[in-house]
């Protein structure tokens, strides 16, 4: 069985553009606007079920948050949906470095 992965936050932008991963970010549209991951595409956890066919399979996909709550939860639904490189950021966005 696929397992959902976590990428610590102080790794995230390395892995992210060595594997060239989707980042999908879970927030509302309102914080995404607020600032978000480079290429990030931004698809709400709750319209995540009616999109999920914009995130694609044949890459490694990274989701994201604020804290790292409904990542987890969207990382799950992308395993139940045969996506099987997912990983997520542990602590989300407030938890990555500064830069």
């Amino acid at each position: 069985m696929v397992q959902v992965q976590t990428l610590k936050s102080t790794e995230a932008l390395a892995f992210i553009q060595e594997q060239k991963a989707f980042v999908l970010d879970v927030r509302t549209m309102d914080e995404f606007r607020g600032g978000h991951l480079e290429k990030a595409v931004n698809i709400p956890l709750d319209a995540l079920p009616y999109k999920v066919e914009d995130v694609p399979k044949e890459r490694p996909v990274v989701v994201y948050c604020l804290h790292g709550i409904r990542s987890g939860k969207a990382a799950h639904f992308l395993i139940g949906k045969g996506y099987s490189t997912v990983y997520h950021i542990e602590g989300g966005l407030d938890a990555m470095p500064r830069v």
